[in-house]
């Protein structure tokens, strides 16, 4: 295959799918925005799902290479491969069409926490004082996190008791792995911010340094206040407002810069690594009570659930 067949394969078809849902979806939530970053957790309903489709379409298009990380337990793992760009896909749309969307984001949450279990929970055992092991793990465990709060956030009146109890537990977990996220970031500030990965931030960014302390002290702070559930459903919006930031600045820049298809596919995984990342942040907010009230079993404040 010639570098240029490469690139309209490996690169474009994963980008374009992923920008394709991206602004569909942006359409599809537009009314909802405003400028009160009280309506902002809807973008979690936007971002989610256009990283799923460029990741759905990566797996199709490059099953054959990925079926290599399906542990070698499972018997077939190709067509493992396959199956996860299906699954990927289709949680895109139901998002977007919000069609089954709570069988769709519970199903999201279990195969996140299923990666963790059986890909990446090995290699941390394998290798406890490897960094980056923990922050793919605890990555995909936040990937999962939002998907179960859209399910929770989602629930009917009779079970919104214990919706409210898995949305608390999601809250307090992710908000550790923030705080994990920003310590790891003021430690090492020259690598790329958001989830902590070892590729350093691009030559192009100014005052690099600068921006890995800046998404450090935001991430330590809004883990506090959600594990406080003190303005937590603020804490969590402005969070992922500046982890929005930082995909022009940090992380599109690097499909431009790229200069081989593998540097092509690498950026892409970055870009929408990062664009759900930052999707689940705002997911986790819109399961939250309104600013500075902490939820509570009250009907009007169990309402609130349904902000997203």
């Amino acid at each position: 295959m010639t570098p240029r067949a490469e690139f309209w394969r490996y690169v474009f078809c994963p980008a374009a799918a992923g920008t394709l849902v991206l602004v569909v979806a942006l359409v599809v939530v537009w009314r909802r925005l405003g400028r009160s970053p009280e309506t902002w957790p809807v973008l979690g309903r936007v971002f989610v799902p256009a990283s799923l489709a460029a990741f759905g379409g990566e797996h199709l298009v490059s099953a054959h290479g990925l079926s290599k990380m399906v542990p070698t337990w499972m018997p077939v793992p190709l067509f493992w491969a396959y199956f996860v760009g299906i699954a990927l896909l289709s949680a895109a749309v139901s998002i977007v069409s919000t069609r089954l969307i709570r069988v769709a984001a519970a199903l999201l949450g279990t195969m996140f926490f299923i990666f963790v279990l059986t890909l990446h929970i090995p290699r941390v055992v394998e290798n406890p004082a490897d960094r980056f092991a923990w922050a793919v793990a605890t990555r995909d465990l936040t990937f999962g996190l939002g998907g179960w709060t859209l399910w929770a956030t989602l629930a009917p009146e009779n079970q919104q008791m214990w919706s409210a109890r898995v949305l608390s537990a999601c809250r307090t977990v992710a908000a550790l792995v923030f705080v994990f996220y920003g310590v790891e970031h003021v430690l090492h500030p020259g690598f790329v911010p958001g989830v902590p990965l070892e590729r350093a931030i691009g030559p192009w960014v100014p005052a690099a340094v600068v921006w890995g302390y800046a998404i450090g002290v935001i991430l330590i702070a809004s883990g506090v206040l959600m594990v406080l559930n003190v303005r937590a459903r603020e804490a969590a919006t402005w969070l992922g407002v500046a982890l929005t930031v930082t995909l022009p600045v940090i992380y599109v820049p690097m499909l431009f810069v790229a200069a081989s298809t593998s540097e092509g596919v690498e950026a892409v995984n970055y870009i929408f690594d990062s664009l759900l990342f930052a999707g689940s942040v705002f997911l986790l907010a819109g399961g939250m009570g309104a600013p500075g009230r902490p939820l509570s079993k009250k009907p009007v404040q169990v309402q609130r659930l349904h902000s997203v």
